[in-house]
């Protein structure tokens, strides 16, 4: 329980940073899309999109997202696992104060 607890208050800077970033960088894709879009010559909204797509920048862009996704996921559910057992931990304490598990 007390590593638990340590954990949680480890790590929250880091998952606040975690998860503003994979925001930031989601919302950011729209932007880099258009502005990639922008440089080609077609005239149509789907080949300018096609064009994005197909780029390099924005293919590295999408694996930034990613990235910072699974690092944002992964310390959520790291979170996830603490709290579970700091409450199993007080249900377990809770149990034995009333007699019930010994």
């Amino acid at each position: 329980m007390e590593a638990a607890l340590q954990f949680l208050a480890d790590t929250d800077v880091d998952f606040a940073r975690a998860q503003a970033l994979y925001n930031g960088l989601d919302e950011q894709s729209k932007s880099i899309k258009a502005q990639i879009g922008f440089m080609c010559r077609e005239k149509s909204g789907t080949a300018k999109e096609m064009f994005a797509l197909q780029s390099d920048q924005y293919k590295q862009h999408l694996n930034k997202v990613q990235n910072a996704n699974v690092e944002y996921l992964t310390l959520r559910e790291q979170r996830k696992t603490s709290a579970i057992v700091i409450d199993c931990w007080r249900s377990l304490n809770s149990a034995r104060g009333r007699g019930q598990v010994v």
